[in-house]
């Protein structure tokens, strides 16, 4: 039987001292308890996760890595990967990681950290459709390193901070402007978002009336042109899984997510040829607008942004909100 407060304390006790085989013993320990079921599943499931946080932000170089490797291979779970590269650099943990894709996760992970491991030789280039092992200029021009990337704590908790881009420009109302029905994206409730994708033919300001009669919203909203490099950082935090409810968003994931996303917008080939995206994000129009909400639905995390290719003349729009 394992008790949630006395196993919460004896994982401090263990960490503190050190024993980390006793802690990845626990841990095995708590899973095969996770397949009999039960009502105390929860509660394991909870437990589970803390060992794994503990050991993985506070433990031996190698029982980090071999957490996350394991914590992968017994259900696909990569968050572990995310609390890794936000609490250890990638000369401290990348020698230690085998599998191919967790590699690439916490390389990038270390990337939107600020890291360039553009000249690490052993990281593969194959997986991950392209994506630099870097920063693009594009990218970093108001990416905040240090400020924007979820802060995971080793014995729970964290934190971050990613600024709301609408309101911070010039805006002008725009009113919702009847025509047919706008096509899903192909990439349309892209995975670990909430926002959903549409597109047509027109610019961005055209996009935008037309979602807006669609969205029934007749009083028109006040939007504002920025640039791509505003919309990048929250783009990352609503591609990476952000939501009222749920895990931490993954930078990781958030920036092969955009990637792939510029890269089908584009109608480029992969792997992808960061300078081909670099054109496509050079030349696009962004607009960002704010929904009329009464101050008492207002949601805790939203996404509206046209994207328009005035050379392809194609419109995107990510809408999308997640509700406290």
């Amino acid at each position: 039987m394992f008790s949630r407060e006395s196993d919460f304390t004896r994982t401090f006790d263990f960490a503190d001292q050190g024993r980390w085989g006793e802690l990845t013993a626990l841990l095995l320990e708590v899973e095969d308890a996770m397949e009999k079921g039960g009502p105390e599943l929860r509660d394991l499931v909870r437990l589970r996760d803390h060992i794994a946080r503990v050991i993985v932000g506070d433990g031996s170089r190698a029982a980090a890595a071999w957490t996350v490797e394991h914590r992968y291979a017994v259900d696909g779970e990569t968050l572990s990967a995310d609390v890794l590269s936000s609490v250890r650099t990638w000369d401290e943990v990348g020698p230690f990681l085998t599998e191919p894709r967790l590699r690439a996760l916490v390389a990038h992970g270390r990337v939107m950290r600020g890291d360039d491991l553009s000249r690490e030789a052993d990281l593969d280039r194959a997986w991950g459709f392209g994506v630099p092992y870097a920063l693009e200029p594009w990218e970093a021009e108001k990416w905040d390193a240090d400020g924007f990337p979820y802060a995971h704590l080793p014995r729970g908790g964290g934190g971050h901070e990613v600024p709301y881009i609408a309101g911070q420009y010039p805006a002008t109302e725009v009113v919702a402007v009847p025509g047919p029905p706008m096509q899903p994206a192909p990439f349309d409730r892209m995975p670990h978002t909430y926002a959903s994708a549409a597109r047509m033919h027109g610019t961005a300001m055209q996009a935008l009336a037309r979602n807006l009669h669609h969205m029934d919203i007749r009083d028109g909203v006040q939007a504002s042109v920025v640039p791509f490099s505003a919309a990048y950082p929250l783009l990352i935090s609503a591609l990476g899984g952000q939501s009222a409810y749920g895990p931490p968003p993954s930078e990781a994931h958030g920036r092969l997510a955009l990637w792939r996303l510029l890269g089908r917008m584009a109608n480029l080939t992969e792997p992808l040829a960061p300078e081909a995206v670099a054109a496509f994000v050079a030349r696009v129009e962004c607009l960002a607008w704010i929904y009329p909400y009464p101050v008492s639905y207002e949601p805790l995390y939203a996404a509206h942004l046209v994207i328009a290719d005035p050379v392809g003349g194609t419109a995107w729009v990510l809408d999308g909100e997640s509700y406290d």
